[in-house]
């Protein structure tokens, strides 16, 4: 066998490669990648005479495809550790009407933006104000919720 001939082989080998590794990559990071922030003690200034508190949700996709936000969910744990390790659960729940945003579900189209709300007092007032919080957003893309943690003691 000629030496150019080994010398292309090889060459075509390493690129069908490097190429079918650019695709594994692609494929794993194609689709809705989502970001969550939650901001406590945030009151809507446009309506006078309501000085309520509330914590600001915002989910963002950076992606390349479309989800449905399905649920806003909370969840409170004693302490950060068991929060961590996901163990006993304090109280957990599923907010039915979310302020400052459309109702969900929702379509999060790439690129696209949805914000909620829950009212921190009222949530206070339901599960204490010990612990930490988890807020949350179920998703269709996804088996588990994408989630934040607050501490209850930042919250008045």
């Amino acid at each position: 066998m000629d030496i150019q001939t080994i010398y292309v082989a090889w060459y075509a080998a390493a690129v069908s490669t490097i190429v079918l590794l650019w695709d594994i990559y692609k494929w794993m990071k194609s689709g809705p990648k989502l970001n969550i922030k939650a901001k406590p003690d945030m009151t809507r200034v446009l309506y006078t005479g309501n000085k309520e508190k509330s914590i600001f949700i915002e989910v963002t996709n950076t992606g390349s495809a479309s989800t449905t936000l399905t649920h806003l969910v909370i969840y409170r744990y004693k302490n950060r550790l068991d929060a961590f390790f996901g163990r006993n659960l304090i109280t957990q729940g599923v907010v039915m009407d979310s302020s400052f945003g459309p109702n969900l579900p929702y379509e999060l189209n790439a690129g696209g933006r949805w914000t909620g709300g829950i009212s921190q007092e009222d949530l206070i007032k339901k599960t204490g104000n010990e612990g930490v919080l988890i807020c949350g957003v179920n998703y269709t893309h996804a088996d588990k919720p994408l989630k934040t943690n607050l501490l209850m003691k930042e919250l008045e």
